[in-house]
């Protein structure tokens, strides 16, 4: 069933949300909460399909030289 609105009433309105989560008409803070609670958790879905296979990754070999409080890091790959 269909709700019947009069634009007369709304024509005009500004409604916003303040910080606190309450819808505010025209600067007036109406206590209604913009947010519903939170509802049950639904059921867990099926598994999706397996992704498409990725490229090859790069073999490396890291090389770490320690020299007093500096470590230097490098790669070959």
């Amino acid at each position: 069933m269909a709700k019947v609105v009069d634009l007369g009433k709304v024509a005009g309105i500004i409604p916003e949300i303040n910080s606190d989560g309450f819808w505010v008409i025209n600067g007036e803070v109406t206590g209604i909460r913009a947010q519903g609670p939170k509802g049950d958790r639904g059921e867990t879905g099926e598994p999706g399909q397996q992704g498409k296979k990725g490229d090859p990754g790069k073999d490396g070999i890291v090389n770490v030289r320690v020299s007093g409080t500096t470590a230097t890091i490098t790669t070959n790959g």
